[in-house]
């Protein structure tokens, strides 16, 4: 008794932080914070929650665990000296996060002073999701002069939140997965008007898209994917200006020729002159070429003007110009057409690689009261019974010794993790002849029972245990909070009569068909025989008087099956299955 209650004497506070982290590379060395426990005389683990590590996001931290030299366990108020705590094992560790203990050997001797331990945590975990972590601890502790070893496993979890990745145009949300995984993207290229940004995105898979953001992508297959995405900005630009006429009211008196001599100003969206053209002599149209201006702030003008060397320049319009409408009109006669044309001006392409890891083979066979996976290689397996982890229970098979639905959660060398169906096992229930109180009894562990009395149920006998006076076949139905419904075997009494060696009692032959005989030595004369199935139904009943040797009984139309053959004379009982 004194062992069992150290089985959950406290000593998960010191270890259930201490996460599960591959331990191929190391993180640097810790020290420990001696403020840690404080004035309390209790292990502790500082900082008590560890905080959640990110995806693709490199992650460390400290945690210092407190072990003092005696403490008193709440519950049981027993006090306890620690020896010596040693992590034997961790296991399920988040794929990418490492941990480094400040001690190598992983053993710790708070009676020796060493009462403060720590551990660094480090990596980049590269699977979002809930992990579940068992270390694995052995605990030398002395209480009433006695000195135990503890072996105890401690569960805890912890959360790897989805990160976020990016390249230098476009973010996705998932860089790898387990199975089957959803992926985000979304460009973060966006040129600001009047620029057009066109979006071309291939994800690896067949699929692609032209839109900023796409939705979300299924990958359901394993293996690397390569997603890219070519972002393309392209911005309007001015080719040319077509005037075609121009407006009245130019000054003739200093055009020599008697036709003006055009040349125009491009005007942006906050009034300034961007461009001036060259001076066209003496004409009324003209088509500047080539021109290459970028309209990057509009709305835009083209304002005329006749150039005069003497007096100021004449005003022949101004026309607005729009990017979809090539046809400008002044209002005043001065008329034209412009080429606008939209041009590439920037194009970046960016990739990014996207990981499907193979899920683990979960399942399970099942032999008898043993489970064993169908994968004996993978990392790591948790066992699970009515939904709580069973200590120690990191091997690949699994002997079940008490009820309930079993599962098993298993880890690849991904860090993939599967949980297997569940398996409901029902075991067999004994009872038991207390021969002194008189009762039959089963273990007082089923949610409820109903016991029976040659193949009839009995009145009120609803628990676990039930008067058994009289002669005959006992059973019992139970049943379980986890789903079993399990009837006994059949226990026959026989009380208050002599017994009597089955050598003279015989049947034959066994097994038989239509004709039983039976042959007695010693007990001849009148006989009562009564011939019950396994569950107790009675299928014959005859007095018999046995004259002969060889006494035979007709038996025809009962099924198959094992049944009870009872002799019962004026002081014995003989039962021959």
């Amino acid at each position: 008794m004194l062992e069992s209650k150290f089985s959950r004497i406290g000593l998960s506070a010191i270890f259930a932080l201490v996460l599960h982290f591959n331990a191929a590379s190391q993180c640097e060395t810790c020290t420990p914070d001696v403020n840690c426990g404080g004035a309390a005389n209790f292990p502790a683990v500082c900082p008590e929650q560890a905080v959640d590590a990110v995806a693709g996001e490199y992650y460390e931290q400290v945690l210092t665990f407190y072990i003092p030299n005696t403490f008193t366990e709440p519950s049981s108020g027993i006090e306890a000296t620690i020896i010596s705590i040693t992590i034997t094992s961790v296991s399920g560790l988040p794929f990418g996060l490492n941990y480094t203990l400040n001690d190598d050997d992983a053993v710790y001797f708070p009676s020796e002073g060493q009462n403060y331990g720590c551990a660094t945590i480090c990596g980049t975990p590269l699977l979002p999701g809930n992990y579940s972590v068992q270390i694995s601890v052995s605990a030398l502790v002395t209480a009433f002069g006695f000195e135990l070893t503890q072996n105890e496993s401690f569960p805890t979890t912890i959360t790897v939140l989805p990160g976020e990745s990016s390249t230098s145009s476009f973010t996705y949300d998932q860089p790898a997965g387990c199975g089957s995984i959803e992926v985000s993207y979304e460009a973060i290229i966006v040129a600001p008007a009047p620029a057009v940004t066109t979006y071309a995105w291939d994800f690896g898979n067949g699929q692609t898209s032209n839109v900023a953001n796409p939705n979300s992508v299924i990958y359901d297959t394993e293996g690397d994917y390569t997603a890219s995405l070519t972002t393309t900005v392209s911005e309007y630009k001015l080719q040319e200006v077509e005037l075609i006429n121009v407006a009245a009211g130019w000054d003739i008196d200093e055009d020599i020729f008697g036709a003006p001599d055009p040349f125009f100003n491009l005007i942006d969206g906050d009034g300034s002159v961007v461009y001036t053209s060259s001076v066209v002599e003496n004409t009324s149209s003209n088509t500047w070429s080539d021109l290459d201006i970028l309209l990057s702030n509009p709305p835009y003008a083209l304002q005329f003007f006749d150039d005069d060397p003497i007096s100021p320049d004449d005003n022949l319009g101004t026309a607005n110009l729009t990017m979809d409408n090539t046809a400008f009109n002044a209002g005043n006669g001065t008329v034209g057409n412009v080429g606008i044309a939209l041009m590439v001006t920037t194009e970046i392409t960016d990739e990014a690689t996207v990981t499907v890891f193979p899920l683990p083979d979960a399942d399970f066979t099942v032999s008898g009261n043993v489970l064993t996976c169908n994968d004996q290689t993978l990392a790591n397996y948790l066992w699970y019974r009515n939904g709580v982890m069973i200590a120690d229970a990191t091997q690949s098979t699994y002997t079940m010794l008490q009820g309930g639905q079993y599962y098993c959660e298993v880890q690849n060398e991904f860090g993939c993790v599967a949980t297997s169906p569940s398996h409901l096992y029902c075991p067999a229930v004994i009872i038991n002849y207390d021969a002194t109180a008189m009762e039959m009894e089963v273990a007082n562990i089923y949610s409820s029972y109903q016991w029976f009395f040659n193949g009839l149920p009995i009145e009120d006998a609803t628990t676990y245990y039930v008067m058994a006076t009289e002669p005959g076949n006992y059973a019992v139905v139970v049943t379980t909070s986890f789903g079993c419904t399990t009837t006994s075997e059949v226990y026959t009494l026989v009380v208050g009569v002599d017994e009597q060696e089955h050598s003279s009692f015989i049947v034959y032959p066994n097994p038989m068909e239509e004709i039983m005989y039976i042959k007695t030595t010693e007990m001849r004369g009148l006989k009562m025989l009564r011939i019950s199935d396994v569950s107790g139904v009675l299928v014959y009943e005859g007095q018999l008087d046995f004259t002969a040797d060889h006494t035979p009984i007709h038996l025809s139309g009962l099924a198959c099956g094992m049944y009870n053959v009872n002799l019962n004379g004026s002081n014995f009982r003989i039962i021959v299955k």
